[in-house]
């Protein structure tokens, strides 16, 4: 895990100065104005994949998909995240989310809840 101890729970912290040294091809946000303001901000927009627009939001809808809380709401991110590291195409994704979503939590979300949500989790 990135900023933790082998065995930790949780979130890991890390500084600007060390994700500046690993420069990343890609960033996964939990914060959406991290992501928004990224491009005009000093410290980050020399970063290559914020250089190159790929900086994605995760989805926090109805819960977050790949941190908190631990629960089927992770199930979503597993859909996603293939995508997202360009592994399966994105066609068809807001398909497979909202019949998850229904599977899950018994409601189908349409098109114009999808889209925002997928937006900023697929940068171009």
């Amino acid at each position: 895990m990135a900023g933790g101890e082998a065995g930790a729970r949780g979130l890991g912290q890390v500084s600007a100065e060390q994700v500046l040294a690993w420069d990343p091809d890609l960033i996964i946000a939990t914060d959406p104005r991290f992501a928004a303001g990224a491009r005009t901000d000093p410290v980050w927009s020399g970063l290559r994949a914020v250089r190159a627009g790929r900086v994605a939001v995760a989805p926090t809808v109805p819960d977050g998909w790949v941190d908190f809380p631990p629960s089927v709401n992770r199930l979503l991110g597993l859909l996603w995240l293939p995508v997202l590291l360009g592994a399966r195409p994105a066609e068809g994704l807001a398909g497979r989310i909202a019949e998850l979503h229904a599977l899950l939590y018994h409601h189908r979300p349409d098109e114009a809840q999808l889209a925002p949500l997928l937006g900023a989790a697929l940068p171009a």
